[in-house]
């Protein structure tokens, strides 16, 4: 397999894009706006086809936080602007003990249109808690682990081969508060088997070291927003080196990320590594998604 995972989101066609817009104003039955949605699906899995991992695209998915708003205990707050793009995601307020019956997850993947190496991605536990509104107020993060625990024991129960965990708020954390996060993970990750891959957005991994020490098997990092320069460590953990600039439509040259990721694998002595966007290719338009997409294979065919 090729050295290279998706790690977020995929942008969706433009037939795609008008197919929702239609279905929205009553011009375009669920039946017809599913056609053209599977229909993406199964393009994006064919561009996977040699990859680690494939994934859906996540083209169920309004958001990041959106399935965990429909859980008991949990309610759908106000339109909120994701970060610095111009995407917005709808707050869960917590108001009580979080219930879930994990097999509310499945109908939020394709998981039947992807026959091996499948991989799903579920959001991290920091930013679950920390992007939501809390007014329950009783250890909510260990309880959110707990509520994601379960739902990843079952969806390794489904034959998923690698879970992973999107961490975008540990950009933007104003206290580093890393005991309390590794003991979220501990709970997280306790009895999975999976591949697990905590995978951090936007973020200078520089301050953030420690994480390396988390129970997980995997890291994703941001080298957009990272200087490797600026970055020491010895790790025997898989290391995703995000190296595709999803924030700019400029493509970079094959050449030109190949050297840079021999350097970072000669700089760490990693002993295994893939590489991935440093962020989701959905913020960029489908044309240049497909481009990056292209260049993510064609570097990873030469390493």
């Amino acid at each position: 397999m090729l050295k290279c995972q998706l790690t977020g989101t995929f942008a969706r066609s433009p037939l795609h894009i008008r197919a929702t817009r239609d279905y929205d104003r009553g011009r375009l039955t669920e039946a017809d706006l599913e056609k053209v949605r599977k229909d993406d699906v199964r393009r994006l899995i064919n561009y996977q086809e040699d990859f680690q991992y494939i994934t859906d695209g996540g083209f169920l998915w309004q958001d990041l936080l959106r399935p965990f708003t429909f859980l008991k205990g949990v309610e759908s707050g106000a339109l909120t602007r994701f970060f610095r793009t111009n995407t917005f995601y709808r707050k869960p307020v917590i108001k009580d003990k979080i219930k879930a019956n994990p097999k509310f997850i499945e109908s939020f993947y394709y998981l039947d249109l992807i026959s091996e190496r499948r991989k799903v991605i579920l959001p991290g536990p920091v930013s679950l808690f920390n992007l939501s509104e809390d007014r329950y107020k009783r250890d909510t993060l260990f309880i959110i682990a707990q509520v994601l625990a379960r739902v990843s024991e079952f969806l390794e129960k489904q034959g998923i081969a690698c879970i992973q965990f999107s961490e975008p708020y540990l950009h933007f954390a104003k206290v580093i508060e890393v005991d309390h996060w590794k003991e979220a993970y501990g709970i997280l990750t306790e009895n999975l088997a999976a591949d697990t891959l905590l995978h951090i957005p936007w973020c200078d991994f520089s301050h953030l070291l420690e994480i390396l020490e988390f129970p997980v098997k995997s890291v994703g990092i941001d080298f957009i927003a990272t200087s490797l320069d600026n970055l020491e460590f010895k790790t025997q953990k898989k290391i995703g080196i995000g190296c595709i600039d999803a924030q700019n439509s400029l493509l970079e040259t094959k050449e030109k990320v190949r050297g840079f990721v021999n350097r970072v694998v000669k700089k760490l002595a990693l002993k295994e590594f893939f590489i991935c966007p440093n962020i989701d290719l959905e913020f960029l338009p489908y044309s240049v998604s497909l481009k990056k997409l292209e260049l993510l294979r064609g570097v990873s065919e030469k390493i």
